[in-house]
């Protein structure tokens, strides 16, 4: 890794039973997080968080 490349982790959670998320971390800081059941209105999702995993790029300035 380049000294002027970030380290960028897309996190995924808790979709093996309810309450699943996603997450955006670069160089170890949490930068931008969402649940599924925000999207979907059904609580304690535990689906593939594919809504919540979308938006998470551009919220954190990622150009992808």
């Amino acid at each position: 890794m380049k000294p002027t490349e970030a380290r960028v982790t897309l996190g995924i959670g808790g979709s093996l039973g309810h309450d699943s998320n996603a997450a955006v971390i670069i160089d170890g800081q949490l930068i931008a997080a969402s649940q599924e059941e925000r999207y979907t209105r059904r609580k304690h999702d535990g689906r593939f968080p594919e809504h919540a995993g979308k938006g998470l790029p551009a919220i954190a300035g990622l150009g992808v």
